[in-house]
């Protein structure tokens, strides 16, 4: 299965791409609507040798030789609990990524040691190490054993169908591979996990130099974390949490680690989903912003002051019975079938006129009734954009007197469209906000970053094995 939108690989499973980052949330029918695909971002195409001609004859050649997906991982038992807590507070997913996005590996000159990784008794021996500091705040060696390899398990959640591509085999051991021509896998994570330790400790620093009150849900979750962790363990087969955390974190930490890490992690997650609360901005601001950084609206979300309105609609694909399909999938029917299916979906359209006329009960008529693969979704499509869709279905989308709520039948190649119109907006509207507060506070914590700087102890570091990955 291919991207709808850059044609990047993916997993059956995945609903989201890993390169373009965009939801897959229309059927196969709905996608061939589209008359031209939305372009990757430049500085997120997919590896090139992963790069996926239009269908053809030899693009199904190149499919039946090309390497099986890797199987579901299963060494995901300790960061679920993280991806928890994002729920549990409340909290934006799209936040983490702003903490830990925009970091470069060190120059190779830096590095005390070749190889960091060792035996598990050495690691276990140096776990009270203080290996970073920041402002006074300390980070042990086996608080480290934490920070790393979550990153380490979180590149490989989002990029494990492109593992090959970067050269990377988990598997073997990190410091024999390298990154780049400069860095082994094994110094690039480390120093991710660096970082991370380093951007949340700054901006805590720079939370309580603000006064902020950290509310009262965090203290409440740490609480009662060694216990859920207990059950954790339990689920899966340990004797013990600590005897889950040397499985899935490697030896040399326990659950008093764990705890500080998802502490510091929570803590920072209230700070910034404050932060992004206080920062709602005017719309004079963002449009002086979306002009201000206009490279970067149409590089990262595809919109401009003159893009113009993105369109959210639902609708119901309706297709002849006993039809049949050509090459292009496009619907081939007589003109008796035809009429039914037109009589088909107006009566549709009017039993549900005929009740609440609703959006609630309109999802309701596509996941009874469509033929299309997101009918499970309530026939939503989003974010369509002029000359996107084929002619007849463009123009029912974008007609000027077209306002919320509004209804009709639309036929096109692939059947009669049941419409329902949710709304539009001016594409910078609904994506400048987003861009402006997500770089107000990237601007904060790089400035926090630099107004309370780390120092490494490089030669105390000591990475332990996580046992559940390199035996998966």
């Amino acid at each position: 299965m291919n991207c709808k939108y850059c044609q990047a690989p993916l997993e059956e499973e995945n609903t989201v791409c890993p390169v373009c980052g965009k939801e897959q949330d229309a059927s196969e029918e709905l996608q061939q609507l589209c008359q031209e695909e939305t372009p990757c971002p430049e500085e997120t195409e997919a590896p090139e040798a992963a790069e996926v001609t239009e269908a053809t004859e030899e693009t199904e050649e190149t499919e039946e030789t090309a390497e099986p997906a890797p199987r579901k991982k299963t060494w995901m038992k300790v960061t679920a609990a993280v991806l928890c807590v994002a729920l549990l507070l409340g909290l934006g997913a799209g936040i983490w990524y702003g903490v830990n996005g925009g970091f470069a590996p060190r120059a190779n000159d830096l590095y005390a040691k070749d190889v960091y990784t060792v035996e598990d008794a050495k690691v276990i021996k140096a776990m009270d190490q203080v290996v970073a500091t920041c402002n006074g705040a300390t980070l042990t060696n086996s608080q480290l054993q934490i920070y790393y390899w979550m990153q380490v398990f979180s590149f490989l959640e989002n990029y494990s169908y492109y593992l090959s591509y970067f050269g990377l085999d988990y598997t073997q051991p990190l410091s024999q591979q390298m990154m780049d021509e400069n860095t082994t896998w094994e110094q690039y994570f480390l120093d991710m996990a660096l970082s991370s330790w380093h951007r949340f400790q700054a901006m805590l620093i720079h939370a309580q130099a603000q006064g902020f009150q950290m509310p009262a849900s965090v203290d409440e979750y740490l609480a009662q974390l060694p216990q859920q962790m207990e059950q954790n363990a339990a689920t899966y087969g340990y004797e013990s949490v600590n005897a889950l955390l040397a499985d899935d974190m490697g030896a040399g930490c326990d659950i008093d680690d764990y705890v500080d890490y998802m502490g510091l992690y929570a803590k920072n997650m209230e700070y910034l989903d404050y932060l992004y609360g206080e920062l709602e901005p005017t719309q004079e601001q963002v449009r002086a912003f979306v002009e201000a950084n206009a490279e970067m609206m149409m590089n990262e979300y595809g919109v401009s002051l003159d893009s113009g309105n993105l369109v959210d609609i639902r609708h119901v694909l309706i297709q002849p019975e006993g039809c049949e399909f050509n090459e292009s999938n496009h619907v081939v029917a007589t003109d008796e079938q035809w009429e039914a299916c037109r009589e088909k979906a107006q009566g549709l359209l009017d039993e549900w006129l005929a009740g609440a006329a609703d959006e609630e009960g309109f999802s309701q008529l596509a996941m009874e009734h469509s033929a299309d693969g997101n009918a499970a979704s309530g026939g939503i499509y989003t974010d369509v954009r002029p000359g996107q869709m084929v002619v007849a279905f463009n123009d029912w989308c974008f007609d000027e007197s077209r306002k919320p709520g509004d209804s009709g039948l639309v036929r096109t190649e692939f059947g009669y469209h049941i419409m329902y119109f949710v709304g539009a907006e001016e594409g910078w509207l609904r994506y400048g906000p987003e861009a402006y507060i997500t770089q107000a506070c990237d601007e904060l914590v790089n400035k926090a970053v630099e107004e309370y700087p780390m120092e490494v102890n490089y030669k105390k570091i000591s990475i332990g094995t996580a046992h559940s990955l390199v035996t998966e």
